[in-house]
Formats: C-alpha cells, structure tokens, sequence
C-alpha cells in the first residue's frame, strides 16, 4: 500500500512545488500531497529521529506481530491471530480509502491539470510496481 501511496506523494510534491511558482490557481495539488501524506502516515512512522520516538503505525505492528510469530516454536496464540486480523482490516480500511480518494479527488486533479497541459499522476498497480521491481527500477 505504501508503494501505491509514495510514488503519488512524491509526484504532487514536485508538482505542486512546480505549480505553485508556475501556475498559482492550482491549490488542489497541494491538496493532494497533503492527503496523499496523510494516509502514508497511517500506515508507517514519519516522525524524525527514526527507532528513539517511540512512533509505531501499521508497518511497525505488523513487524513486532510477524516476529513474535515467527521466532516462537509454539503456535501462534489467539491474541496474535486476533491482532493479524485487526492489522488486515486496518490495511483494508486504509487501501479503501486510498482508492476512493484517487477514484474521486485524484481523478479531479488530473482533469484539471490535463487542462494546463500537464501530465497526470498515476497511481501504479501491484503487477506494475513488481515489474518495476524485478527490471531494478523499484526500490
């Protein structure tokens, strides 16, 4: 999810940065980096200073829960798989939302700067961001 988030993020960044001293009437592509960097917080930690805040999202939980799974002999109890489904559905919620707000909010922005002739921002699929991975063109 996160990959699909990124790559919006940082292209609305550049293009509002560009819009703003180029063409100052587009104030939704600031907008929508907001938006898109609001959704990336949820799902991983942003705050500066990197592992001392203490900050942990959605990426952090399902590490702490993959490793406590992974490096007990036993089976897994019913908390971790209690917590496995709450992270999937907090996942879900958040790629919903992701994909609303570019069906609809990104949609209107792409219109709208397809009419200053600019280039839309595209959100990649997962069978694109593998190809991508797999040419080396992914991170």
């Amino acid at each position: 999810m996160v990959r699909r988030i990124t790559p919006v993020l940082r292209i609305s960044i550049f293009v509002a940065a560009f819009a703003q001293a180029v063409l100052p009437g587009i104030v939704s592509v600031v907008d929508a980096s907001a938006a898109a960097d609001v959704m990336r917080k949820k799902i991983v930690a942003t705050k500066e200073g990197g592992m001392i805040t203490g900050e942990e999202r959605l990426r952090e939980n399902l590490t702490d829960l993959y490793g406590n799974v992974v490096f007990y002999d036993g089976r897994p109890s019913q908390m971790e798989v209690d917590r496995t489904e709450a992270i999937g559905h907090e996942l879900s919620d958040i790629a919903a939302s992701f994909d609303t707000w570019s069906a609809r909010d990104l949609a209107a922005l792409n219109t709208e700067l397809a009419a200053k002739n600019l280039k839309p921002i595209v959100v990649i699929t997962r069978s694109q961001w593998e190809g991508a991975k797999a040419g080396g063109g992914g991170q």
